[in-house]
């Protein structure tokens, strides 16, 4: 389990068999987030009986490393005047450009209406510097001086990289950017021997097109579920 410390409440994120065991409902974190496998009908019943309800089915979007490895001389370069590169710095212009690309994503928008954008951009805020306190990578693709799209990788476990927060700029260089910004992506992970992850709402066919496109597969589907307190 881990919170999240936004400004003015706090999210509290863990497994369901954690939280039912913890008693985390009794905590005074505003939102409390269950994560459970649609299988797990048990720990389902007994989440809904503890007064949580449905919030979002995620897909696990695996690229096997021989996959990745033939993205390897991708890495890195130009591509119709788009630079790639691994970057150790989150400007505020990528803050920017995450407070505007995710503006129908469950994991920031934890109430039942998209609504209010001010809380979800604390949460959009707190989840980055969360990734950013651990072992993360950077990788950005730009234009010129404008950054289009970045990805934050994060190292979950010795060998695989997980993309725990992936965008680019909804305009039409943004959408260019997006197969060689992913392509570097998995040129870095293929080049060391290591496995690529990314998570997407089942929601978010734009996220699971790409990943479709780059030889990705469905290796798991992943329910949260939600108890949201007054």
């Amino acid at each position: 389990m881990y919170i999240l410390s936004c400004n003015s409440f706090n999210v509290c994120y863990g497994k369901a068999e954690e939280i039912l065991k913890a008693g985390v409902p009794n905590s005074d974190a505003k939102y409390i987030i269950a994560q459970t496998h649609f299988r797990r009908t048990d720990e389902i019943a007994r989440l809904l009986e503890s007064g949580f309800c449905f919030h979002d089915r995620c897909l696990r979007l695996e690229v096997a490393t021989d996959r990745t490895k033939k993205y390897c001389s991708e890495r890195g370069g130009r591509a119709n005047d788009i630079f790639v590169c691994e970057t150790e710095a989150f400007t505020d212009e990528m803050l920017e450009l995450a407070l505007t690309a995710f503006d129908t994503d469950r994991r920031f928008f934890l109430d039942r209406d998209f609504v209010p954008l001010e809380r979800a951009f604390e949460v959009i805020r707190a989840y980055i510097a969360y990734y950013r306190s651990r072992r993360h990578r950077i990788i950005k693709a730009a234009h010129r001086d404008t950054v289009l799209g970045f990805v934050l990788l994060h190292e979950v476990e010795n060998g695989i990289y997980e993309n725990v927060l992936g965008c680019t700029k909804q305009n039409l260089m943004g959408k260019a950017a997006a197969i060689p910004l992913y392509s570097s992506v998995l040129g870095i992970v293929g080049e060391e021997g290591k496995r690529y992850l990314g998570i997407a709402s089942s929601t978010n066919v734009a996220s699971i097109n790409l990943h479709m496109r780059l030889g990705a597969r469905a290796s798991d589907t992943i329910d949260r579920y939600i108890l949201r307190k007054s």
